[in-house]
């Protein structure tokens, strides 16, 4: 029997108890590169939920308990500054909180209610929550960083200030 797995991440594609059987005949619909990125490995038996294992240096070894979380979640096993990453996203609440700082103070500077005294103190709101949405993955500092279609750019004036801030929060969890 051959099991057939992914080689950058190790994760078990199939069992295939005909040992004649290859992989570019298994899955000759599939691009030459992807097919490039699987390999196989020959036992007399594997175990039964595959999802929950993975190939390692050859060695048919059993996922973690966060790994197999990670993939449910996430759809992937994350890489450790992708882990340190989640860690730092503000919960739904700060993101919901920070949304609303931000219209209510837009609104107050557009109708002038806000003295010219205000403005560092509302600043420096706008700025921690743009930097909660960042870290959200709700806003992005420019246009080149859009990953999908409902983020929204940070906003120029502060874009320094909220990258300054997450490099902060970044390396203060480090």
């Amino acid at each position: 029997m051959k099991c057939i797995y992914e080689k950058a991440t190790g994760n078990i594609l199939t069992i295939v108890s005909d040992d004649t059987q290859t992989i570019d005949g298994l899955y000759f619909h599939y691009p030459q590169e992807y097919k490039d990125g699987l390999d196989f490995i020959k036992a007399e038996t594997f175990p039964k939920n595959i999802r929950q294992y993975r190939v390692v240096n050859n060695n048919i070894v059993s996922k973690s308990d966060l790994e197999i979380y990670e993939e449910k979640a996430y759809g992937k096993i994350l890489k450790a500054d992708e882990r340190d990453r989640e860690k730092l996203k503000p919960d739904g609440t700060e993101v919901e909180k920070a949304e609303k700082i931000i219209d209510v103070l837009d609104i107050l500077q557009d109708v002038g209610l806000i003295k010219l005294a205000d403005t560092a103190l509302i600043d420096a709101k706008l700025i921690d929550a743009y930097t909660s949405l960042f870290l959200s993955g709700a806003y992005v500092l420019s246009e080149s960083d859009r990953i999908g279609i409902n983020q929204k750019l940070v906003p120029t004036k502060y874009k320094i200030e909220v990258n300054t801030k997450v490099t902060e929060k970044t390396n203060k969890e480090k």
